[in-house]
């Protein structure tokens, strides 16, 4: 073997190195963008379920808080009813009040009325006929018929 065919063979292999070298560096380089792809994708990824996790919390939060908020205006509303109602029962509580002092005056008025009626008539009748006054006590009875 001659020196040129030597010079020439490793000129080959070298060749076949370096295109083998280059090949293998292309794949290195293509698997560290694969990876690196996967990698940044894996992020978003996370990024996107992080996101969508604290949605799902903030709309939870919201949701508890309207629901909230709906119970305490419910509670309102049953106090505002309650209150209504105990203001009607106070005033058909102060009406019946009423009406009943009303029923006792007129009560106490009719026998007034009846009292002075009566003290009418007997008047009428001491008027009418002096010697048959109507006097209540029995010893003055007596005495109204007795000799003098």
């Amino acid at each position: 073997m001659d020196l040129k065919e030597i010079q020439k063979e490793l000129e080959e292999k070298s060749k076949a190195l370096s295109d083998a070298h280059a090949k293998v560096q292309s794949q290195a380089a293509q698997e560290k963008a694969t990876l690196t792809q996967q990698a940044t994708e894996r992020y978003a990824q996370e990024r996107a379920k992080q996101k969508e996790a604290s949605e799902r919390a903030a709309k939870r939060k919201q949701e508890e808080q309207e629901a909230e908020a709906k119970r305490i205006r419910e509670e309102k509303a049953k106090e505002v009813e309650v209150e209504l109602a105990e203001n009607r029962k106070k005033e058909e509580i102060a009406k019946e009040q009423a009406l009943k002092e009303e029923l006792e005056r007129k009560r106490i008025e009719a026998e007034y009325t009846e009292e002075l009626q009566r003290k009418a008539e007997a008047d009428a009748l001491v008027i009418n006929n002096p010697s048959e006054v109507i006097v209540p006590n029995p010893m003055a009875r007596f005495l109204q018929h007795a000799p003098e």
